[in-house]
């Protein structure tokens, strides 16, 4: 079974998240792949972002989609996490997946229901990168269908909330899943035996304690995402 450890959001506990700066070094502190939240610009741009708007994350305010490639590079993404930061900008999806693709596997989270296009960018670049390895993931159905008629040979896993029922199987079927990303807390012997059931592989978020990983991992998950990958990789086996 391949085990791996994912830094969310990049190393996103001691850098700004969703930055080229906080993807580099979550691979630097150790971790086997990288996940980070997809939407898309106002010109149907897609680039990292978690937030609907800039507010929490850059030095700019109001809904995403008010920004074009232009505006968007002049947000500052960095200052609001430490001045050391400043002057990190919001990177483009485009240059995320040539800088990352195939150097570790990424878990991409559409945020929305991507574009067809945007879809098909992923899917050509994943198909140009013979070592390439990456799953679509999302919490809404939809943008997991969307991906499913779009690009069926990417890999999909549903992301459930603390609150979210478990899927049934038709659903699991429907959307063509191959994996599922839960909150640790909610998982325990028994969710893992269902994801078995399903023929679902599992992954933890947002895990930051090494101790609970190590339980985790003890359990059978597939991986853990952290915001803190330097802390868990001594506790946590080598890739397959």
């Amino acid at each position: 079974m391949i085990r791996r450890l994912l830094g969310h959001r990049g190393a996103s506990a001691r850098t700004p998240e969703n930055t080229a700066t906080a993807l580099r070094a979550a691979l630097q502190d150790g971790a086997d792949g990288l996940e980070f939240d997809v939407r898309c610009l106002g010109d149907g741009t897609p680039v990292l972002m978690h937030d609907a708007n800039v507010d929490r994350t850059t030095d700019g305010t109001g809904p995403l989609a008010d920004f074009d490639r232009r505006s968007i590079a002049r947000l500052d993404a960095g200052s609001r996490k430490n001045r050391d930061f400043a002057g990190e900008r919001v990177p483009l999806l485009e240059d995320v997946l040539a800088e990352f693709l195939g150097r570790a596997y990424l878990a991409i989270e559409m945020k929305e229901i991507l574009p067809e296009e945007v879809l098909r960018t992923i899917g050509d670049a994943v198909r140009a990168n013979v070592a390439a390895d990456a799953v679509l993931a999302s919490f809404e159905a939809k943008a997991l269908e969307r991906a499913r008629d779009v690009v069926p040979a990417l890999h999909r896993s549903l992301i459930l909330g603390r609150e979210t029922p478990f899927p049934p199987p038709e659903l699991a079927t429907y959307l063509g899943l191959s994996g599922m990303f839960a909150p640790h807390d909610r998982i325990d012997e028994r969710f893992v035996v269902e994801c078995r059931r399903l023929g679902l592989s599992l992954f933890a978020y947002t895990v930051n304690d090494p101790g609970r990983a190590e339980l985790l991992l003890a359990l059978g998950v597939e991986g853990i995402i952290s915001d803190d990958p330097r802390a868990l990789r001594p506790h946590f086996p080598a890739a397959g």
